[in-house]
């Protein structure tokens, strides 16, 4: 059974990229089976990856809004890189809050999707936008564990404290 650590900030410049992209590599480097989603517009957990996200024809936002309409898992748009899967993501991303907004349970989609690839890996790790919309209360939801990284300054805990308020509701 797959654990999702979901790395989540509200402010940027957090580390929260490179601390998803290296928890991935060092489990993976453990010989875990791994897979990394990128739920970030900046895609930079993609390129971390070795992906460039403008060639990235089927990512995470194509696969979530096709599992929505047909129920379809797309394993074909996983991409094996190194020791590591990934769910790379593109621009297109920014638009999955909009086609998640008047589903019921829209909140659960990226979940109930993950549960499909619950054999296939050890631990899943998400890498979040530094935002609150349903992007990344879907990742949320989906999470075992949650990592906040934050800066000793008042904006970060004013993120942290933010996004805290979200996961336990």
């Amino acid at each position: 059974m797959a654990r999702t650590i979901v790395f989540s900030s509200r402010k940027g410049g957090s580390g929260k990229t490179t601390l998803a992209f290296n928890t991935c590599a060092l489990l993976a480097d453990m010989s875990h089976r791994c897979l990394l989603v990128d739920m970030d517009s900046q895609a930079h957990a993609t390129i971390h990856a070795g992906l460039e996200p403008f060639n990235v024809k089927r990512g995470v936002y194509e696969v979530l809004v096709s599992f929505l309409k047909s129920g379809a898992i797309e394993r074909e748009a996983l991409v094996r890189q190194d020791n590591m899967t990934v769910l790379p993501t593109n621009e297109n991303i920014a638009a999955l809050d909009v086609e998640l907004k008047d589903i019921p349970n829209g909140e659960s989609v990226l979940k109930d999707f993950l549960m499909e690839f619950d054999r296939d890996f050890d631990y899943i790790v998400i890498d979040t936008p530094p935002s609150l919309g349903l992007v990344t209360i879907n990742s949320l939801v989906a999470a075992d564990y949650l990592v906040i990284p934050v800066r000793l300054d008042f904006f970060s805990l004013v993120g942290l404290a933010q996004v805290m308020s979200v996961y336990y509701k």
